[in-house]
């Protein structure tokens, strides 16, 4: 699969006219559809309906024209909200997380039901008539008994989803409920596996097959463009080097930024004596296997643990700045630093290669190793952690409640992260009474 797929797809997701779109175009189908079943059968209709159908022509209209009107307008303040929330958290938390907004299920939905209700009022409207032509010699009047009903009943679940956006709003934008988020988020990705991983490929670790890629026998495939990388089709590449029997080494994975005529990947062949035709190689080849790589114009959370993680950090970095100084906030991000990284210690080992036919290796990529982690959460917040003498408790409990519940694997890396921060905040700008709080609390003193 063309890396370009899995962007648009992931593009599509993200937009707030795909869900709505299908949503719209569902309701006109089910406007055609009752308004045929209304005309081909209104007897039974109206018999089996009861004093649920509408009498007459003008009374429908008056509904549906009712209806129509009532959504739109309400459509309207939908969206207008919607933004106001974004507008919030992009100014409160940080643009970075203006992505979960626009992901945001609940508020697509809610904005496709409303056009949808609209847009099918309109559409039976349309067919509402005195009389309409069967053939060349009858006509026959059309009262949408069932078509109404419908809209009624969308109506009314309109008002239910109505109700729940505005309990919905407010609590998205509730700190606790967006750390939380993202942090599932990042866990799942954990669990799920780290790049490379992928369900649907088998992966390995390959260090003792050494480094097969011979500087002297490698081809580099250089970009054609900038930008971030968004995706990574591994599945089309995989495919590609069983085809071809090559080897290749990823030099960016998703997150890095990629600049014009920059090295993005490394190829070899799996007989190393066999020699690339360069002519062939610097124009089809690399056509390719740049097609497999999604070039875009920011980081998104696909196949990236780092850009979840940097959502975090943004959140505790605006809430330790002096302009807010609100270090609950970046209490409750750190409490999810630790979790996090838990959950990332318990992993099973990250892959390094991906494997082809007959689990023979063909694409080596760089993980996101432990330490990796905890320097992109504690190492990257901790210039602000260190300025507050709450923070930097919670920072410290945390880090040694991590440190009394991982194996002798991390516990170089957890102490790192716990020295360094002590020489942070000896370093910092903190009152000699709160650095003599802290240095005096078990069971970290120093």
């Amino acid at each position: 699969m063309s890396a370009w797929i899995i962007q648009s797809w992931l593009r599509l997701r993200a937009s707030y006219y795909f869900i709505p779109t299908l949503m719209g175009l569902s309701a006109i189908l089910l406007g055609v559809l009752t308004t045929i079943i209304d005309l081909k059968f209104q007897a039974e209709i109206r018999d089996l309906l009861g004093w649920f159908f509408a009498s007459t022509v003008t009374s429908a209209r008056s509904v549906l024209t009712v209806i129509a009107g009532s959504m739109i307008s309400v459509a309207a303040v939908t969206f207008s909200l919607t933004m106001v929330a974004v507008t919030t958290a992009a100014g409160q938390y940080g643009p970075r997380l203006i992505g979960n907004f626009m992901r945001d299920r609940a508020n697509q939905v809610t904005l496709g039901m409303f056009i949808s209700t609209f847009l099918y009022c309109i559409v039976v409207l349309k067919s509402v008539s005195e009389e309409i032509t069967i053939d060349a010699q009858s006509t026959v009047g059309l009262t949408p008994s069932l078509s109404v009903l419908v809209a009624l009943i969308l109506t009314l679940i309109s008002v239910g989803v109505l109700i729940f956006f505005v309990h919905h709003i407010p609590e998205t934008l509730n700190v606790g409920t967006l750390t939380g988020k993202v942090s599932r988020q990042l866990i799942h990705q954990i669990k799920q596996g780290r790049f490379p991983s992928s369900e649907n490929l088998d992966v390995g670790n390959v260090e003792s097959l050494g480094d097969p890629f011979d500087p002297k026998l490698t081809q580099s495939v250089r970009s054609r463009s900038s930008g971030y990388v968004e995706a990574i089709s591994l599945g089309g590449l995989v495919e590609w080097a069983d085809e071809n029997k090559m080897r290749i080494r990823l030099l960016r994975v998703p997150g890095d930024f990629v600049m014009f005529g920059e090295a993005v990947m490394d190829v070899i062949n799996d007989d190393v004596t066999a020699d690339f035709d360069h002519n062939v190689f610097e124009t089809e080849t690399a056509k390719d296997l740049l097609s497999f790589i999604a070039l875009g114009r920011e980081r998104t959370e696909f196949q990236n643990l780092l850009f979840l993680s940097d959502e975090l950090v943004e959140i505790a970095a605006r809430a330790l700045s002096p302009g807010v100084n609100d270090p609950f906030t970046a209490i409750n991000c750190i409490h999810r630093y630790g979790d996090i990284c838990l959950a990332m210690m318990n992993a099973p080992a990250a892959p390094d290669c991906v494997l082809g036919e007959d689990r023979t290796p063909r694409i080596w990529a760089r993980p996101v190793s432990v330490k990796r982690l905890y320097d992109a959460l504690f190492g990257q917040s901790r210039q602000y952690i260190c300025e507050d003498e709450n923070a930097s408790r919670e920072t410290l409990e945390v880090l040694y409640q991590l440190k009394s519940r991982t194996s002798e694997t991390f516990e170089g890396v957890i102490s790192d992260q716990i020295e360094t921060l002590k020489v942070a905040i000896q370093q910092s700008s903190m009152g000699d009474a709160q650095k003599a709080r802290l240095s005096s609390a078990p069971p970290y003193q120093f």
